[in-house]
């Protein structure tokens, strides 16, 4: 079942009267919204009462029984659906033995609410049973229990019960972006405090209740399922950053850029990097040019480096391992992603782009994405937008950090910058560095512009921040979002 984001979309119309709070009233008719024959949008006329809306999403219960290296039971298994049976609107099994799936397990309904599941024909009873998985997609939560027929060595006492695991989403709600009297809308959930929106944290079948405290006479509301956006790119973190004032938006790359052992690939882990230099593994690369092999060189001679940017994501290689569309920022975008977009308050900051932070105990940049909410039980960050700010503003574990990072937020360690065949973090005055690639080259051929951080400074690759060509720097790619 695919998660979907609830959105109400409220259309006002001319104000005649004063309209009052609307209340949850356990009396009051209940009505069913009709299509209008748009997809996923329905429509009711407003009764002259407080009124409640009731969103109700289906629930998918999973049984899994696993028994390796167990005989295949001759007579099938039963599951007792109980009571909550009028709830369950279908119930699947998926049958896995001698190491492959059995064929066409039928599921046949009984008296008394029960359920047998049939096994096919392509094994024989001498089989070996590796797992049985049920699942039930119902309007509410259930409990499903699963009895072996028959005398075999599965029977366990006759019976075996799993407790049900019950994949639960939260859903959003939310105003229309057109709504022309939103600062007067107010929303809860169950009996949770009315609050502004966007509602977040809904959960299937909970009460939703709205009130407006305007002026304007409310003619109707509209219930539109909305799809979720497009999943980010396989290698990207599902995080959306704009990077110009037209709106385009890019996915970065879930690591640094690597080459190692022939082939390209990101780090598994956005707070990874290389530490020395190998001729096998690099991860600070001098510019990409036409003259040198996509900066995998350790010359110093500036010269060498001369020539027309050449993307890393152009390789041919690198797009057989991690397919195409990926690419450098510019140092335009850079800024613009540093300096100007807007986006969501973080930390209490309005329009939260970054922060220096610690991340399992790695220096480094944390990005905020676009559209941002911190996740529930990690300390908000500090110092957001702050370029002087120290990376001790904020440390976050591991765990913290697969929450962030769930939520968007893209982390650019501080692996320091190779000369030649030496990689260092620290320099003098900037203590621990990061300095990552733009596309953008510098104010004569021996340069290239960079994104520079330290202890105590950031510059977002302006145009002032010139780096030579020959110093082996970190690459972030990104690909751009439809």
């Amino acid at each position: 079942m695919k998660q979907k984001l609830s959105k109400i979309l409220m259309t006002l119309a001319a104000v005649l009267l004063a309209a009052g709070a609307w209340a949850q009233n356990p009396n009051t008719n209940t009505n069913t919204a009709t299509p209008t024959g748009n997809p996923n949008e329905w429509s009711f006329s407003m009764p002259a009462s407080d009124v409640q809306l009731r969103i109700i999403y289906k629930t998918e219960t999973v049984l899994t029984l696993a028994y390796n290296d167990k005989a295949i039971p001759t007579q099938g298994v039963t599951t007792y659906l109980g009571d909550e049976a009028a709830f369950i609107d279908s119930l699947a099994a998926t049958v896995t033995a001698n190491n492959e799936a059995v064929a066409n397990p039928e599921v046949i309904y009984k008296s008394n609410n029960t359920a047998v599941i049939a096994f096919g024909t392509g094994h024989a009873a001498t089989g070996k049973l590796d797992s049985i998985r049920f699942l039930a997609t119902s309007t509410e939560p259930v409990t499903l229990t699963a009895q072996f027929a028959g005398n075999d060595d599965l029977a366990r006492s006759n019976t075996d019960t799993v407790l049900v695991t019950v994949r639960e989403h939260t859903y959003t709600v939310t105003l229309d972006d057109g709504d022309v009297d939103a600062a007067h809308w107010q929303a809860q959930a169950g009996n949770a405090d009315f609050r502004e929106f966007p509602l977040e944290g809904v959960t299937a079948s909970q009460t939703v209740t709205v009130k407006y405290t305007g002026t304007r006479k409310v003619k109707s509301i509209e219930v539109v399922e909305v799809e979720d956006a497009p999943a980010a790119p396989e290698g990207a973190i599902n995080g959306k950053f704009s990077v110009n004032a037209n709106g385009k938006q890019v996915y970065f790359s879930k690591g640094n850029l690597r080459y190692t052992s022939n082939t390209w690939s990101f780090f598994d882990n956005q707070y990874d990097y290389y530490t020395n230099y190998s001729a096998n593994a690099w991860d600070h690369f001098g510019w990409s040019t036409t003259a040198t092999n996509y900066g995998m060189s350790t010359s110093s001679t500036y010269s060498d480096y001369h020539g027309t940017f050449v993307d890393w994501g152009s390789n041919s290689a690198l797009q057989t391992s991690l397919g195409t569309g990926w690419r450098t920022l510019t140092s335009g975008e850079w800024t613009y992603l540093f300096n100007t977009r807007s986006t969501s308050t973080v930390g209490g900051t309005d329009n939260g782009r970054y922060a220096k932070a610690k991340v399992n105990n790695v220096e480094g940049v944390i990005l905020f994405p676009d559209t941002y909410t911190h996740p529930d039980g990690v300390t908000a960050p500090d110092n957001v937008n702050k370029s002087n700010g120290a990376y001790t503003s904020n440390n976050y574990s591991t765990a913290d950090w697969a929450k962030m990072e769930s939520a968007g937020c893209v982390f650019l360690p501080a692996a320091g910058c190779r000369t030649t065949t030496d990689v260092f973090r620290e320099v003098i005055p900037g203590g621990i560095v990061g300095q990552y690639w733009s596309s953008t080259p510098g104010e004569s051929n021996d340069y290239g512009i960079e994104v520079y951080f330290g202890n105590s400074s950031l510059d977002p690759a302006t145009n002032s921040s010139n780096s030579p060509r020959s110093y082996g720097h970190s690459v972030r790619l990104v690909r751009e979002a439809e």
